[in-house]
């Protein structure tokens, strides 16, 4: 695995690797891949399964490109258990960390690109239609993306949603 993931590091050295994710899942822990199976195959599976992944993690976090630390100046000592995306599509995220590449938010991403805020300049109103309106949503999902990147500009958001669920 070493060699493997480091001829495809090197490979890739040129190239800008990003992975986009719905959210940020650490690779294990109570909040980790294994645990966003719980509800579905029960707490006893999820522990196993977050335990099989030890090993994995400790692989991937020795494979990792060292990053700078930006305060020190030297190679930082992060792992990948400290990643808060390790997890990311049930451990991909790993995989895209141990090749030097980033896993960043899908919809804040896609704004930044579709460069929603300068479009946004001159508008009213943006309306955001989705499947649920929920407090996740407007956090770090389409809605919450779109909602801060019109926000600088005044314009108001509309978000309209099959399912609404919201707690204020």
């Amino acid at each position: 695995l070493p060699t493997l993931v480091a001829r495809a590091r090197e490979r890739l050295a040129a190239v800008e690797l990003i992975a986009l994710a719905p959210a940020q899942v650490p690779a294990r822990g109570l909040r980790g891949a294994a645990a966003q199976l719980t509800a579905s195959l029960g707490p006893e599976v999820s522990q196993e399964l977050d335990t099989a992944l030890a090993p994995m993690v400790a692989a991937y976090s020795g494979l990792s490109p060292h990053r700078r630390d930006l305060l020190a100046g030297a190679p930082s000592s992060a792992s990948l258990l400290l990643d808060p995306a390790a997890g990311t599509g049930g451990g991909l995220g790993l995989a895209v960390s141990a090749l030097g590449g980033r896993i960043v938010a899908g919809p804040a991403f896609m704004a930044r690109e579709c460069e929603l805020s300068q479009r946004s300049l001159g508008c009213d109103l943006v309306v955001v239609c989705g499947e649920r309106v929920d407090p996740l949503e407007a956090s770090s999902g389409v809605l919450g993306a779109v909602a801060a990147a019109v926000a600088p500009h005044g314009v108001a958001v509309l978000a309209l949603g099959r399912l609404v669920q919201l707690d204020r």
